[in-house]
């Protein structure tokens, strides 16, 4: 795939194909892997899992066809936050599903007040309401973000050099990056081998290092196989791409890494959003 053609979307056949990948994909997840590691692992590892499967879904279409990503971020946050409504309010049989499915996976910090209005108890079965459960929703928006504001940005004026092209690239795919790989790998190293704590954080020196690596491998690949087309037709030579394009990133992902190591609230909004800026500065 060239980068040069990013831009251009695909056609109705290869838009099929892509909706036919995410189903599949979904299926495989929640019928297989999930079951399968759910009981095995802790709750904030299978959550992250969800993180790794937003790489899996989202950086592939957002690299072929970002146009069509963008549109689906857009339509999947909607279907969240009727999903969300319909929990909140107990509608019926569906209020009661996502409610039960939602309290399987939660953040810790929602889960006692979202298990608590699902509560086998009648008496607590019939309060009103009960938190938002906003992490789903934060997790999809925080990949999300970075390529709605590009294409905000660039709606106008889409870039036709090699190398404008690969700086928007890179950019699109701040959000799947900080969060899909890094928050993911930070979280599941930190909680199974981590045993640095930060000062006063439950974040591990492990887990930070490991945020950082994350990122370096996953850019790294991206720009010596997608980016690198665009590098070749803009004249950059491979040799200058890895002495100044990557030695800037990875001082970038370092920020980000002690960024999440001090962050916890928001993060699936902040990481990104300090990602694409650092990116558009490259």
């Amino acid at each position: 795939m060239r980068v040069g053609h990013l831009r251009k979307g695909g056609s109705s056949l290869e838009r099929v194909y892509v909706l036919v990948y995410w189903a599949s994909l979904l299926v495989l997840f929640f019928a297989i892997v999930v079951p399968m590691l759910e009981a095995r692992l802790e709750r904030i590892v299978v959550r992250k899992l969800f993180h790794l499967l937003a790489v899996v879904l989202f950086a592939p279409v957002t690299i072929a066809d970002p146009d069509l990503m963008s549109l689906a971020y857009a339509g999947a946050t909607a279907l969240l936050v009727i999903a969300e409504a319909f929990r909140v309010a107990k509608a019926g049989a569906v209020g009661r599903f996502i409610g039960t499915l939602w309290c399987r996976f939660v953040d810790e910090r929602e889960m006692t007040e979202a298990s608590y209005a699902y509560s086998k108890d009648k008496a607590q079965s019939n309060r009103p309401g009960s938190a938002l459960v906003l992490t789903p929703i934060y997790l999809l928006i925080g990949c999300a973000l970075p390529l709605w504001i590009s294409h905000f940005l660039f709606q106008s004026c889409r870039p036709v050099s090699g190398a404008a092209q690969m700086n928007l690239a890179q950019m699109n795919l701040a959000g799947v990056a900080a969060i899909g790989v890094g928050d993911a790998m930070a979280a599941i190293v930190g909680k199974t081998i981590g045993r640095n704590k930060w000062p006063d954080s439950s974040r591990t020196f492990e887990g930070s290092f490991s945020f950082w690596i994350g990122l370096v491998v996953f850019y790294t690949v991206m720009q010596h196989s997608i980016f690198s087309d665009a590098a070749y037709h803009a004249g950059i030579t491979a040799n200058s791409m890895k002495t100044s394009s990557m030695g800037y990133k990875c001082v970038l992902f370092l920020m980000v890494s002690l960024l999440e190591a001090c962050t916890t609230q928001m993060d699936n909004l902040v990481l990104p959003l300090f990602t694409l800026t650092g990116l558009g500065l490259c």
